[in-house]
């Protein structure tokens, strides 16, 4: 099993004449909210927006970077962490969802509430210019969205 940014969850059964299958649960309702991850600093410029350039590398800082869990195991052959932020920008025209890549965490640690944690990521070269919902994915669980645009 493996917790997808989405909050879904991808199940492979790998049978043992190799026809194996894959399956995605679609939970009901809504993520934990106390699993939540929370934005609380994206890098401003001098007129107080977030500008991101493209194949840009920023520092963006919040709570629960790292979410609740470290995911899934399934006895000592196969374990599937989750406990590393995901930076996704949801284009706000509708056309198109980006994922950054992220590296550099100021901290592992999982379900730490009260401790404020940092990450790098690094805008695609080809993500187009315009306006984004940026979010931070932590075990599946998306923070609310800060708006940014992606400029040069």
């Amino acid at each position: 099993m493996l917790p997808l940014p989405s909050g879904e969850i991808l199940l492979s059964n790998n049978a043992v004449n190799g026809l194996g299958s894959m399956l995605i649960y679609h939970p009901d309702g809504a993520p934990v909210a106390a699993g939540k991850p929370a934005i609380a600093n994206l890098p401003v410029n001098k007129a107080g927006k977030v500008v991101l350039a493209e194949g840009g590398t920023f520092t963006i800082t919040g709570t629960l970077f790292n979410g609740i869990s470290q995911a899934a195991s399934y006895g000592d052959d196969a374990s599937m962490a989750t406990n590393y932020p995901i930076v996704r920008l949801e284009s706000k025209a509708g056309l198109a969802v980006w994922y950054c890549r992220t590296f550099g965490h100021s901290s592992m640690e999982v379900a730490v509430r009260e401790v404020v944690v940092s990450t790098n990521f690094t805008v695609p070269w080809d993500v187009p210019w315009e306006d984004y919902d940026l979010r931070v994915i932590a075990t599946g669980i998306a923070s609310d969205p800060s708006s940014v645009t992606v400029a040069w």
